[in-house]
């Protein structure tokens, strides 16, 4: 049975931003880092090699740490940051969550149905695939991508012994 795989939307799961506290906590550790890759830098003057000077050393860490602590965070929030993938051994859900990968798994065994309902979060509404284990409670909610169809979904659950339940299903 072939994987089934999609992203979903960038809306809906973007990570919740790092609280300002932490993120002075990372600026602080990346500063000092970056001096400290330059204070270990051994001068090498046969070869004509010297670390520069420490106002460049301090331009450079700070520049750096701006990078990472804001920059890059920035950009990372505008890429898809949760997959669900349906395959042989159960659903998984890959999410970024701010500074870490959270995998989440469900083994065929702990999910007894699923259904299709919509749910709205940021003033915006989606489509959601709610999934239960095997005595009704809900285990988790992931939305549908563009490129994949809520028939595909029930195909492929049902191959794997999963039935639909009440098509418009409450976010849990």
């Amino acid at each position: 049975m072939k994987n089934m795989q999609w992203q979903e939307p960038v809306t809906y799961s973007s990570p919740q931003p790092v609280p300002n506290k932490q993120r002075i906590g990372y600026a602080a550790f990346i500063f000092v880092a970056l001096l400290l890759i330059r204070f270990t830098s051994k001068p090498d003057p046969a070869a004509g090699i010297n670390p520069p000077g420490w106002g460049i050393s301090i331009v450079v860490a700070i520049i750096g740490t701006v990078f990472f602590t804001y920059v890059l965070p920035l950009l990372i929030s505008n890429l898809p940051t949760s997959s669900v993938i349906l395959w042989d051994k159960g659903i998984n859900n890959n999410r970024l969550t701010g500074i870490a990968w959270n995998i989440r798994f469900w083994a065929w065994d702990k999910i007894g149905s699923f259904g299709f309902g919509n749910v709205t979060l940021k003033n915006k509404e989606f489509r959601c695939m709610h999934i239960f284990g095997p005595n009704g409670s809900p285990l988790v909610s992931v939305t549908l991508g563009n490129r994949i169809s809520e028939a595909e979904i029930t195909q492929y659950m049902a191959e794997n012994g999963k039935s639909l339940a009440n098509s418009q299903i409450r976010h849990p």
